[in-house]
């Protein structure tokens, strides 16, 4: 009897405890079978530049597929996407002047997946002078006709990622490439015209110039098209002195008009001759109005032997160099 009594006993307390469990609220998140259950998971990342000191990148576009959304970074270079249903996503970043950027992530049930960016900077052309010019040399007296191609780039990463700088002629499969300078971002090459894949520098005019710019990280980029305007073969020429006459130490230096259907301006080179192989550059005087036809000199030049030229130069930079004349300051 007593054995009876015990065991209804704990049948009503096994009875009064499933009641309590089956009747409790179920507010866990992660609970599945609880009403505040959540089956998604968030994202969020990173966008800084390529190399160190790493630094933010603010704006960049981002955007999701296969959902399509988007947002931006803000200043810390960072973004977020919440409430996403788990399952795999490609996310996709874009920034101006920066190679975009993909990656493909997985997103879990009430977790933060997290994935960073480093875009590297694209490099940029800032300014071209593609031009050509006729000029005198000193010795020998034959002219010579040149393609000067000078190009200022520059890179979000600053200019020592750049690598390479390249001018291309497609019509004539050519490329050569551009040799850095000491002043930062400039590089350049001047062609002679037997150096050119033409005969006569006239057979480039109407083609398509371009410029390649090639960084550490192997992205290239290319500018133009870009097109040479003219060859001026009409050279100034130099009315006095010349000949090796004697002249104070500011002379006044004199040349003739030259009639041009374009506009120009003169400029003014003169030159110390140590020797037949050695000229020193004393004084250049440029952006001389096409009405001017002398200059004083407002140095006072040494004792000594002296070679100068007249040049005229267009507005796109071409230009055409006198012949050279030469006299002497006397003591």
């Amino acid at each position: 009897m007593l054995y009876l009594l015990k065991r209804s006993h704990l049948l009503i307390l096994i009875s009064l405890l499933s009641s309590c469990f089956n009747n409790a609220d179920r507010d866990n998140p992660l609970d599945p079978q609880s009403k505040n259950y959540q089956d998604s998971g968030n994202l969020q990342g990173y966008v800084y530049t390529y190399y160190a000191p790493f630094q933010p990148i603010e704006s960049a576009i981002i955007t999701i597929f296969p959902e399509l959304k988007s947002t931006v970074t803000d200043e810390n270079g960072s973004f977020s996407f919440a409430n996403l249903s788990p399952g795999n996503y490609q996310i996709k970043v874009n920034f101006p002047n920066f190679t975009p950027d993909s990656a493909l992530v997985q997103v879990y049930p009430n977790k933060t997946t997290s994935h960073r960016f480093n875009l590297d900077g694209l490099p940029q052309l800032d300014s071209l002078n593609l031009t050509t010019s006729y000029r005198h040399q000193p010795w020998p007296l034959e002219p010579d006709r040149l393609l000067e191609c000078i190009a200022h780039v520059s890179d979000p990463d600053g200019p020592a990622d750049i690598a390479s700088v390249s001018v291309i002629i497609p019509d004539f499969e050519f490329k050569g490439t551009l040799q850095i300078s000491e002043t930062v971002g400039l590089y350049q090459k001047r062609y002679e015209e037997h150096h050119l894949p033409v005969k006569q520098i006239e057979e480039l005019f109407g083609h398509s110039f371009f410029i390649e710019i090639t960084d550490k990280v192997g992205q290239i980029k290319q500018f133009g098209p870009h097109y040479l305007i003219r060859l001026i073969e009409d050279e100034p020429k130099i009315d006095s002195p010349q000949g090796s006459v004697q002249v104070g130490q500011n002379p006044t230096l004199k040349w003739y008009y030259l009639y041009l259907p374009f506009s120009y301006t003169f400029k003014i080179e003169i030159f110390q001759i140590i020797d037949q192989s050695l000229y020193i550059p004393i004084l250049s005087v440029s952006n001389l109005s096409s009405d001017t036809l002398e200059y004083k000199v407002i140095v006072q030049l040494l004792p000594g032997s002296y070679l100068w030229t007249i040049s005229v130069v267009d507005q796109f930079g071409n230009w055409s160099r006198s012949k050279p004349a030469t006299f002497q300051v006397g003591a």
